[in-house]
């Protein structure tokens, strides 16, 4: 791929996303930008997911202007309640188990 920008950066920590981004884009940066990433009061799980990845996109821009960055996240919920991070894979498993009928929201900005 053929890119404008000097350089590509993903806005992420998760090896996941990057071994996904590089099947597409093999050379990039991979920058985890300090973020709280509590949801807001009656924030959605849909909302929360385009808050973090633009948040993530933007504050990793500040620093580097010439990149094109890519602000990334996902958000899990089950019955309406956001489900934070699975604290070990039994409990990953579980949630998997649990709600297989619910949704996921996964967001990409760019910036």
């Amino acid at each position: 791929m053929k890119s404008n920008y000097e350089q590509i950066i993903l806005g992420s920590s998760s090896i996941y996303r990057a071994g996904l981004l590089k099947k597409y884009i093999p050379n990039f940066l991979t920058l985890s930008p300090d973020i709280d990433e509590s949801p807001k009061e009656k924030e959605s799980a849909k909302d929360l997911a385009l808050r973090l990845a633009l948040t993530k996109a933007r504050k990793i821009s500040l620093g580097e202007p010439d990149a094109l960055v890519i602000g990334s996240d996902q958000v899990a919920s089950f019955k309406g309640n956001i489900l934070g991070k699975p604290k070990s894979y039994e409990d990953a498993i579980k949630r998997s188990q649990l709600s297989q009928a619910e949704r996921l929201f996964s967001i990409q900005e760019l910036q």
